[in-house]
């Protein structure tokens, strides 16, 4: 048997590889080469077969056919492989046939075993201080807007049946409030928990969308999963960005371990690739989770309260993946979905095979298709749906500056240098609100603001 870690290295060199086709395609793209963009898609469904397959292949043919396709791509040559090749005494078709039956009837979402201690990861991730020099990057200056800044007061608030009309200007004023860089090359992903979007069957990118408030209950999708394209409008999907309360109920005897909610913030980079690729080629095309992160783990009750303990770092694995449920005739939204920590957005899909998404799900995973040329990566913002009511119905008035997971700038490193001198504790002072600073920022409030204080947010309190 080849060593996972081998195999895991030359999986990100295969993942290498095809990103750099991306910019081939775009040159190839830009001249109008069809023949050259026909190539290139050829190569990247080679890799992805392989790459489908990579539990299968010994680490010596992986070698091979990881020398092969560089070769092709840097034209050097053009040998074809057999499909059949043998792999022992057996095809690789025929080890394929006996997997796509042994995954036939894989669940989504079976309950994980107990996790292990110390299994969970807390490795920082290196300061990103070249974020601020990168072009498309705006960061916000001022504190917030003013009641006449045209941003935020144009809106004339809640509509007359109490629906929320949603605008890029109110996300705008979110964005600026906990000093959130707007990344303004692609689209941002965005969660907004405890409401959804009126209009259940359209996807479409509008300069406005309407929601409506809808707490969680863990039973039922109860949020709305959105996508921002700055100064192209925005598009909601319904969803959940909570666990499902089955799961949660069956974790409570393992002190929680295997479920989790995660916090509000700025989760800096979501990578799209294959949810659950240990089903192989039953696993579904998602975002997955390639940051920091900060999440609750409870192990008291079905909630997720000021009682349960918070966590930062390169944890979970906790993916934006189909729910698996749109209920009878596509009937959204009040049926189940399928999640132990990850976010969903409300389709189906046939796992194992690429562009098979149906509802909402197909039209979210859209931008981030495995065609060359699409978006590869995206940032997720989750937000709680009364902070966009505020933003709304009061246009932040008395509202003040909010610091939290991944908040970024001068506010973020004044804030590390006072909690590195008041905890006596070394805090990197570079003005990025990550991990580290989310856990000073906890023990700060459990010891100075008070028991069950802690959240991770640094508001006028704290």
């Amino acid at each position: 048997m080849p060593n996972p870690q081998e195999v895991k290295r030359a999986e990100l060199k295969l993942e290498a590889l095809r990103r750099s086709l991306n910019a081939q395609f775009t040159t190839a793209q830009a001249a109008n080469d069809t023949k050259e963009m026909d190539r290139l898609r050829g190569l990247a469904r080679e890799i992805d077969l392989l790459l489908n397959e990579l539990a299968l292949l010994g680490l010596a043919q992986l070698t091979d056919e990881l020398t092969r396709l560089t070769a092709k791509v840097e034209r050097r040559r053009e040998k074809v492989v057999n499909e059949q090749a043998s792999v022992g005494d057996r095809t690789l078709t025929a080890i394929k046939e006996s997997l796509d039956a042994l995954f036939a009837q894989s669940a989504e979402e079976p309950l994980p075993p107990p996790t292990p201690r110390g299994v969970d990861s807390r490795t920082e991730e290196p300061a990103r201080g070249a974020l601020a020099e990168e072009p498309g990057i705006w960061r916000p200056e001022a504190p917030l807007a003013t009641p006449a800044d045209p941003i935020v007061a144009a809106d004339p608030g809640p509509s007359a049946d109490a629906r929320l009309i949603l605008k890029e200007a109110h996300l705008v004023a979110l964005w600026k409030r906990s000093q959130f860089p707007i990344d303004e090359r692609g689209v941002i992903v965005f969660g907004l928990r405890g409401c959804r979007p009126v209009d259940m069957a359209g996807n479409d990118f509008r300069a406005e969308q309407e929601i409506s408030l809808t707490p969680v209950d863990y039973k039922t999708m109860k949020c709305t999963l959105g996508q921002w394209r700055p100064g192209h409008g925005l598009a909601l999907f319904c969803g959940s960005t909570v666990p499902f309360g089955a799961t949660v109920q069956a974790r409570l005897r393992h002190q929680g371990n295997g479920v989790n909610q995660m916090g509000r913030g700025r989760y800096k980079r979501y990578t799209a690739g294959w949810h659950k690729r240990s089903e192989g080629r039953n696993g579904h095309w998602a975002l997955l989770q390639d940051c920091q992160i900060t999440l609750q783990r409870t192990a008291d009750d079905l909630d997720f309260d000021e009682e349960d303990r918070w966590q930062a770092g390169r944890i979970a694995g906790d993916n934006i993946h189909c729910a698996f449920h749109m209920g009878e005739d596509e009937g959204l939204p009040d049926v189940r979905f399928s999640s132990a920590g990850c976010q969903t957005v409300a389709g189906t899909v046939d796992k194992g095979v690429l562009d098979s998404g149906r509802g909402p799900w197909r039209s979210f995973m859209e931008p981030f298709s495995r065609e060359l040329g699409a978006q590869d990566r995206a940032e997720y913002v989750l937000l709680h749906a009364e902070e966009a009511q505020q933003v709304i119905r009061t246009r932040l008035a008395g509202k003040s500056i909010i610091l939290r997971m991944g908040s970024a700038g001068p506010w973020v490193e004044d804030l590390q240098a006072a909690l590195g001198r008041r905890m006596g504790i070394r805090l990197t002072v570079d003005g990025d609100f990550g991990a580290g600073t989310f856990q000073a920022v906890v023990d700060f409030q459990r010891a100075v603001v008070g028991r069950h204080a802690e959240d991770g947010v640094v508001g006028p309190i704290t």
